[in-house]
């Protein structure tokens, strides 16, 4: 067979087989799920972004976030010595972020109410107990800082204006009742643990001073400045 073919048969039989590719030479199938590792893969290890529930970033800007928690007074001082009481505050704040990582600045608009008493104690010779209401509206700005994926401690100065109701008690006298303008300067320390992108729970400690809080005249008392200290446990939510 091989006698009868010619020469330019020969030539066109090798020019074919040279052209075809081998089997292993072929071009792999596109694949998309390992296209799309790779890609992964080119990501920075320490891409400070990677693996952040917060993401993307521009969820974290501007965000307003409500909060509420019930608050626990458990030193009051000055003119309402061994005082404590109960209160809530509610809280709707605004965050901004800076051209620094993991660094916020924070704006936040506080109600806060709050009932509180002291015991009996004596004063000029009596026995003496005060008891008050309160309710105050403050604004606090302040700076978070990100420690982690998911904790962020918040530090804040506030002034605000309120009421304070209160009574004054003691013996050899009748219960005296005044009310007054409230001044109070409060500084926050929060520590919020972010749940996922919108909910957090968070706990704070609170000095507060109170100037004046009642304007009584009960035991040669004109006003009663108080400093508080107060902690409190909540819930927040991110919009």
């Amino acid at each position: 067979m091989m006698k009868n073919l010619t020469v330019p048969a020969l030539a066109c039989a090798c020019a074919f087989s040279a052209g075809v590719p081998a089997a292993a030479e072929t071009a792999e199938p596109y694949n998309p799920v390992k296209a799309l590792r790779g890609e992964r893969a080119a990501v920075p290890a320490n891409d400070d972004d990677r693996g952040s529930f917060v993401l993307p970033k521009e969820k974290r800007g501007s965000a307003v976030a409500l909060a509420v928690a019930p608050e626990y007074f458990f030193d009051f001082g000055s003119d309402l010595p061994d005082g404590d009481g109960w209160g809530a505050s509610l809280s709707a704040a605004v965050r901004f972020d800076t051209d620094t990582p993991n660094w916020e600045f924070l704006g936040e608009l506080e109600f806060l109410g709050y009932t509180a008493e002291s015991g009996h104690y004596a004063h000029n010779g009596r026995r003496v107990k005060e008891e008050l209401q309160s309710a105050n509206l403050l604004i606090h700005l302040g700076l978070a800082r990100a420690l982690g994926e998911n904790f962020v401690l918040e530090g804040l100065l506030g002034f605000g204006l309120g009421v304070t109701y209160g009574e004054v008690k003691g013996e050899n006298f009748k219960t005296s009742s005044s009310g007054d303008l409230t001044t109070t300067v409060s500084a926050k320390l929060r520590g919020e643990y972010r749940l996922d992108e919108n909910w957090g729970v968070f706990a704070a400690y609170r000095f507060a001073y109170v100037s004046p809080s009642i304007a009584s005249r009960v035991a040669d008392w004109r006003s009663l400045d108080l400093f508080a200290q107060s902690v409190e446990i909540g819930l927040r939510y991110r919009f």
